[in-house]
């Protein structure tokens, strides 16, 4: 007999068990009463019940029972149990409007499913906003200084009122807040007025206020003003600034701009710090490379713009290339910070060289010489016109310029065309230029005649042999006009002139070899 009753009871209890796993169900939700309603948001408050289910939550609201937006990036959740838990949500995402009535609902879920809370309205204010005013800081020294400012309660009692400052590197980037959440984190430091509350008031006339900052870092530093009453917050005016600054850049024109060579023109204001700079530039807009690298320069200490200059390119990279766009930009540093300059560009130009001929070098009595060739302007006005002439030791080893150190150097020594740029013009002919000189050490030189434009440089090639004031072998003749005729050098690609390259060549020829060469430039020129 207490057997069966044993089976009966627990046959009860499992038939049981079902009933109390279906207890659950869907989360309940109580509505509160919403709380500090302002003119651009408001508090709600309520409670949700998970009845024994893990649950999450949302927040709708919208000007119609329609609703339309949602509080908050995400769901929100509340972990299962049994008893109510209370939830509180700011709506101001996106702001609400003043004296604007809105609906609003909570809409929970659960494994048992979803529960749709009551509909419920609440109205914003609109009433008026302090307003401030920043001022500029005074009493700076390197660790302290007054920030100052003006607040207008606008007839409403100020509940808050601070200065906020970030550091230069946070106002570049951020400005004074980030924006993630459903209200504005601020950056920096807050610091509260000196005035309390009760001295600035509730009237309708600005009040000084300020603070005292103490123990900032080096560097330069941005504030503003912030004010609150109970409905709204103040809108911030224009920052002001303490502490020394990054340095300051100001971008000219490029001048002059050649097809293969550019000079980059700027300006940096060290702004009381020692401050170097260095200049970068691509092909792209952030795709730049460091243009002195090792040669950054170093300004002194001070208050002014100090002009600058960047000659592209620089000496161990290939000429630019015509016709083609580049981007550059300053960058400047100080213990204060780093100025990156905005991104400028240039394009480079594509004009012909003036073509030069050198037609004949010949010695006049014991240390004079003429010298005559052709220069084709090409269509564009000369800026220079030249014979140059080194001596057969130069022209042997190194030509008529070469590397030094950093820097591309012409050799020997140089007589201006006599014929005048204006003379030669710009037109599309060749034109005759010649020079004459004296005072010639005796020996042998080559001679080549020289010429540029505002965009290209061009100069004959090869140089002519003349022999001044020497017997023997090497000085019983000049040179003919057909010695040396010879169109003007082109020169490699990416070269920053039509003869920028230093060149290379044998010892002076003898006699012979120098009929040879005679009678192979006369076949080039007239090819």
């Amino acid at each position: 007999m207490l057997r069966r009753a044993t089976i009966a009871l627990l046959s009860a209890c499992c038939l049981l068990l079902p009933a109390a796993a279906s207890a659950s169900g869907p989360p309940a939700i109580v509505d509160g009463t919403p709380d500090h309603v302002r003119n651009f948001e408001a508090t709600l408050h309520f409670s949700i019940d998970p009845e024994g289910l893990a649950t999450t939550y949302y927040v709708e609201y919208g000007t119609t029972a329609g609703y339309g937006q949602r509080a908050g990036l995400y769901d929100e959740t509340v972990p299962a149990g049994d008893d109510p838990v209370a939830r509180t949500e700011l709506l101001s995402v996106w702001g609400l409007a003043p004296a604007t009535t809105y609906h609003y609902r909570v809409v929970a879920t659960n494994g048992a499913g979803t529960t749709y809370g009551d509909d419920q309205e609440l109205t914003t204010t609109d009433e008026p906003a302090p307003v401030v005013v920043t001022a500029a800081a005074g009493n700076e020294t390197e660790s302290s200084v007054v920030l100052h400012g003006t607040v207008d309660p606008e007839g409403l009692p100020v509940t808050v009122c601070r200065f906020h400052y970030v550091t230069h590197e946070q106002f570049e980037r951020f400005g004074f807040t980030t924006s993630f959440g459903p209200r504005p984190t601020p950056m920096g430091v807050l610091v509260p007025c000196a005035e309390s509350a009760a001295e600035i008031g509730s009237g309708d006339e600005p009040v000084p206020v300020h603070a005292v900052v103490e123990g900032f870092p080096p560097g330069r530093h941005h504030f503003r003003l912030e004010a609150e009453n109970a409905f709204t917050e103040a809108i911030p005016g224009a920052a002001s600034g303490f502490g020394q600054a990054p340095p300051r850049i100001e971008y000219l024109a490029p001048s002059p701009l050649r097809n293969r060579t550019a000079t980059l023109r700027f300006a940096v204001d060290p702004e009381g710090l020692e401050t170097e700079y260095e200049v970068e530039y691509g092909r792209g807009e952030g795709e730049y490379f460091e243009y002195h690298y090792l040669w950054d320069r170093t300004l002194p200490a001070g208050d002014q713009l100090v002009p600058g200059k960047a000659d592209l390119p620089a000496y161990w990279e290939g000429g630019l290339v015509p016709d083609t766009e580049y981007h550059w930009r300053v960058v400047a540093r100080n213990a204060a910070g780093t100025t990156e300059g905005p991104d400028e560009t240039f394009v480079t130009p594509d004009e012909p060289a003036p073509v030069l001929v050198n037609v004949a070098a010949t010695p006049l009595g014991e240390d004079g010489a003429s010298f005559s060739g052709t220069v084709d302007p090409e269509g564009s006005p000369l800026t220079g016109c030249r014979f140059r002439w080194v001596s057969d030791s130069t022209y042997a080893i190194k030509g008529f310029e070469g590397w030094a150190a950093t820097e591309m150097v012409s050799f020997g020594e140089t007589v201006p065309c006599e014929e005048g740029l204006e003379a030669i013009g710009s037109g599309s002919d060749p034109v005759a230029v010649h020079a004459e000189i004296s005072g010639l050490e005796p020996g042998l030189y080559y001679v080549r005649v020289e010429a540029e434009n505002a965009y290209e440089d061009g100069a004959a090639w090869p140089g002519l042999p003349i022999s001044i004031g020497t017997s023997g072998e090497e000085s019983d003749e000049g040179c003919s006009p057909s010695c040396g005729s010879q169109a003007v050098l082109t020169p490699p690609a990416g070269t920053a002139s039509q003869n920028s390259a230093p060149q290379r060549h044998a010892k002076p020829l003898r006699k012979k070899h120098r009929k040879k060469l005679r009678r192979n430039a006369t076949i080039r020129a007239r090819r």
